[in-house]
């Protein structure tokens, strides 16, 4: 889409938000500054900004540092939780009160009944 717009195809384009329109800051300013050298405005429903106000730069910059560091920390979570099950016992009730964990090579080794592992 931004490829269209710089060659002059699209004079709007209409974002939900500042955290879905780039990944990182820089990115999102860089884009929207050759955006607006080629005619094209971008509109963000969910702050309601507009690009076309050299004013907005500012509140745009905010916004997209706020999106970027929510990116991060969300990855980190995910990570972190990954992280979490692969190094927890499964304890399952269903098969005899059986305790298996999963071993470096990513398979579940058995290790008897109620065995618990902290």
């Amino acid at each position: 889409m931004v490829a269209d717009a710089l060659a002059g195809k699209i004079d709007l384009i209409i974002t939900k938000s500042v955290s879905r329109f780039a990944r990182n800051t820089v990115n999102s300013l860089s884009i929207i500054r050759k955006l607006k050298e080629h005619n094209t405005e971008v509109y963000f429903e969910q702050e309601n900004i507009w690009t076309v106000d050299s004013k907005e730069e500012l509140l745009i910059t905010i916004m997209s540092s706020l999106a970027q560091e929510e990116s991060r920390s969300i990855a980190d979570r995910v990570q972190d939780m990954i992280k979490q099950r692969v190094s927890r016992v499964y304890h399952d009730k269903r098969h005899g009160d059986r305790s298996i964990m999963k071993n470096s090579s990513g398979h579940f080794t058995f290790l008897g009944q109620g065995v618990f592992l902290l």
